[in-house]
């Protein structure tokens, strides 16, 4: 009685442990992260510029750039200081200038700084416009040479 007693408690022993192997091993997360492979953290799986344990920890979708739908990247939205999600950042103006986040993101400015800094370029080059041969002599500055 007692070698039947020690089959079952091995035997059960034995489907328990299959069972959390087998559990274990084909756990997938819901948003499609696998908890045993630990090179998925550093992806990016939306391309939005958190890696995929960030959007973890910020409560966003790995799947989706735009967790809450306002046309804002949450890489964008963390980096600013922003909540990627809650749909009401795109409106908002945190740094008074008049622009949106929205229209901050599009124009790529900071918004949390009302004046923001614009690069402008200059030619330094003294050298006269390009031209080229058209047809016979006459000469035609590329500006104006539709070929």
């Amino acid at each position: 009685m007692n070698k039947t007693k020690n089959n079952s408690k091995q035997l059960v022993s034995v489907l328990i442990a299959l069972f959390l192997a087998l559990s274990t091993a084909t756990a997938v997360a819901g948003e499609g992260s696998d908890p045993l492979d630990g090179t998925d953290g550093g992806a990016d799986w939306d391309g939005d510029g958190l890696t995929n344990a960030e959007e973890q920890t910020h409560g966003t979708n790995m799947n989706n750039a735009d967790s809450d739908g306002d046309g804002l990247p949450d890489g964008w939205e963390v980096a600013n200081g922003l909540n990627p999600t809650s749909g009401g950042d795109a409106n908002a103006d945190p740094d008074g200038d008049g622009l949106s986040n929205a229209a901050e993101y599009a124009k790529g400015t900071n918004p949390n700084n009302p004046t923001p800094t614009v690069r402008r370029t200059t030619s330094t080059s003294s050298r006269p416009t390009p031209t080229r041969r058209a047809s016979g002599r006459r000469r035609i500055p590329d500006a104006y040479d539709p070929t």
